[in-house]
Formats: structure tokens, sequence, C-alpha cells
């Protein structure tokens, strides 16, 4: 609910997300606490879908959401990702179905190097697949964090993730875009006050190039993660 410009940071990780061709829709995963009514105002406000469902159980809230869709591809887009890259976006779900019959399961930052910058995070799967494993997952980091069965140790097998590289490894560990802390908000803020008047939609590489100019603020958000 924080300001982005003229709108919230929801509000603008909802617009970019708009910008994305490949995708049929834009549904809001939310819970049924009172306390997100007003996460489901922005999505009426912003003619999108919404789910709600346990705020614990993320993974069963998601197949929900699913489910309300009856959609067969997932493009899970996390709420601390504001900045989202369209053109990211548009870049996995097309290396998605490229190797579809191989590859449940592809992302940019979950494997065991990083593939971009946290805060740029996009993971792509079989709506089949997840479903699979909300009915076997029982263990609280999978409720948590929903897609970790597609890609833990000895997921391999089963499911072939695939992990897409934008940058190198040791660039994604000088530069965080996800929003968890105030620090975090102060530099993604400043880098969309920055860019937007030149380009509404800017990409990753300009948001990097825009973090790494701001090298103190950049330095309090890695410090946060024991990465400074």
């Amino acid at each position: 609910m924080l300001p982005l410009g003229d709108d919230t940071v929801l509000g603008v990780l909802i617009d970019r997300l708009k910008q994305v061709s490949e995708l049929d829709g834009v549904m809001l995963a939310t819970t049924v606490n009172a306390a997100d009514d007003v996460l489901v105002d922005i999505a009426r406000r912003k003619e999108i879908r919404f789910f709600r469902g346990s705020e614990d159980d993320v993974l069963g809230r998601v197949r929900g959401a699913l489910d309300a869709t009856e959609a067969d591809i997932c493009v899970e887009i996390t709420g601390d990702c504001p900045l989202t890259d369209p053109a990211m976006v548009s870049s996995m779900i097309r290396e998605f179905f490229e190797t579809r019959t191989v590859n449940a399961y592809v992302a940019n930052t979950t494997g065991p190097v990083g593939g971009a910058p946290h805060g740029l995070d996009v993971q792509v799967f079989e709506a089949d697949a997840l479903r699979r494993i909300e009915e076997e997952a029982c263990d609280p980091e999978a409720r948590e964090h929903v897609s970790v069965p597609f890609y833990r140790d000895g997921a391999g097998g089963r499911w072939n993730p695939r992990f897409v590289s934008f940058f190198p490894p040791e660039l994604c560990r000088k530069v965080w875009l996800s929003l968890d802390y105030r620090e975090d908000y102060e530099l993604i803020r400043a880098i969309y006050d920055d860019l937007t008047p030149r380009d509404r939609w800017f990409g990753a590489g300009a948001m990097v190039e825009a973090a790494l100019a701001r090298p103190q603020a950049t330095k309090a958000c890695l410090a946060l993660r024991g990465w400074a």
C-alpha cells in the first residue's frame, strides 16, 4: 500500500504485468483477513480477478486461484517484486513453451546461482503440476513458499526444473530489488521516480544500472541480507 509514483506498490506491479501480452489475465491471490480488503479494492480498481484464501497455507491459496481461473499455465510473481520487468516475464513464458514437454518449471532466481537480481523473480510452471504438489505436500516449507517442491534437492528427476540466466551471478549479488524493508522501499522508489519519466515500462537493465548508481542505498539493502 505504500505510494509509488501516483499509485501504490501493488498497483504498479499489476499495471506492469498487464503489459505482458502473453498473459491471458492477472489474478491477485490474497487472504480472507479483513486487513487485506484494501488489496481486493486495488484489484477491483485495476479490473483484475482475485482469490481469497488462507494466510498461512499459501500453496493452497495459489491452488485455489488456479482452479478459479481454470489455468493450465501459471506465471507466479510475488507481491514483493513491484518492479517486475514485463519484457523479462514475456521472455520467461517463451522459454517455458520452448521446453514445456521436458521442463515442468522454469525460473530465473531459484536456481543454484542467480539468473537475475532478487525482485525480478519470475516462475512459470504447469498448473497441473502444482495441483499435484498441493495434493501431496504436507511440510510447512512447501505450504508457505508454494513452488519450493519444484526446485529443492531431489526434485530434478520429477520436475526437471530449468533456470534461465539474464545477468552474471556475481552481478545478481550486487543488486537487491525485492521489497522487505524500509531501505528496500526507498531504493525502489528512487529508481521508479528516476526511470518512469523516460520509460514507464523500464526494463531490468535500466533498473540494475539505476541501483548501482546508488551504491549507498544498494549497500544498505544488501547489508540487511548479509551480502554487503
